[in-house]
């Protein structure tokens, strides 16, 4: 395999991670009764934009690799 294939594998390992770690942040917030709902989604949606740009990598690697969508 070439190094590019080792990076693309890398980078969806990587958004498969950082999906991951954000659904258990995001459970672990709600279970939390004395969270206020906006509060709530002002945590997801900061936990949203830092995993983006994993997202945006594994895009492109599986383009790259000739995945279909």
């Amino acid at each position: 395999m070439n190094h590019s294939g080792m990076r693309d594998f890398s980078s969806i390992s990587a958004a498969k991670t950082a999906l991951s770690d954000c659904s258990h942040a995001a459970k672990s917030f709600y279970r939390l009764a004395h969270f206020e709902r906006w509060e709530f989604f002002s945590v997801l949606r900061r936990s949203v934009r830092k995993v983006q740009p994993f997202f945006l990598e594994a895009y492109k690697a599986m383009k790259r690799l000739g995945v279909r969508e």
